[in-house]
């Protein structure tokens, strides 16, 4: 009775050995799993935050590119409402630029007015047309222009009218950017009574 009492215990406290063992095990292991579950989750945040980061930079770039070209945007609108604005005033499109008005005397004697024409606005103008009135007689207009200014049909015409007081000046086309210069040459100083320009 004795010995099966001894048994009972020793098997008990055996058991309840195996059980703890069982259960320490069952906790260490837990602990493991859990620290592994534990560095997976922070990889994958850590992955998941550099790519949010990067989403972010790239968001911010485009940010910026768009900014750019809604500024450069409002500028050509701007300059297209300016020019828009300019075609439809009444002004005259082909102007005088004094700045390039010059007086000379050549080694004849003969008194030379150089003038020069061009588009108010960078457009192609049709129908070009100056008129020039002067105090005193021309002898001669020589005409030159800049670049390839003229269309092959309907080429420059010009002529003299009262005793060559008045001279009138006609082409079919002005291209973008160039210019129309004419040297004046007279026996006296001539001076520009009237002007006229079309378009």
């Amino acid at each position: 009775m004795t010995n099966k009492k001894m048994e009972i215990n020793f098997l008990t406290i055996l058991g309840v050995i195996l059980v703890a063992f069982g259960t320490i095990l069952t906790i260490i292991g837990q602990n493991k799993s859990a620290k592994r579950d534990k560095a997976e989750l922070t990889n994958i945040i850590k992955n998941r935050n550099e790519k949010i980061d990067n989403l972010v930079i790239s968001n911010n770039g485009l940010h910026k590119k768009i900014s750019i070209y809604q500024k450069d945007l409002e500028i050509k609108e701007l300059e297209i409402r300016e020019l828009k604005k300019n075609l439809d005033s009444k002004e005259p499109r082909l102007v005088l630029f004094d700045a390039d008005t010059k007086c000379y005397i050549d080694k004849n004697g003969l008194y030379h007015l150089i003038i020069c024409f061009g588009a108010q606005f960078p457009l192609i103008l049709d129908d070009v047309f100056i008129s020039i009135e002067f105090n005193n007689p021309v002898l001669e207009v020589k005409d030159t222009v800049t670049g390839n200014i003229f269309v092959a049909t309907g080429r420059l015409n010009h002529k003299f009218l009262n005793n060559n007081k008045n001279y009138l000046y006609s082409n079919s086309q002005l291209t973008a950017k160039n210019y129309i210069i004419l040297d004046i040459i007279s026996e006296k100083k001539v001076k520009i009574l009237k002007l006229e320009t079309k378009p």
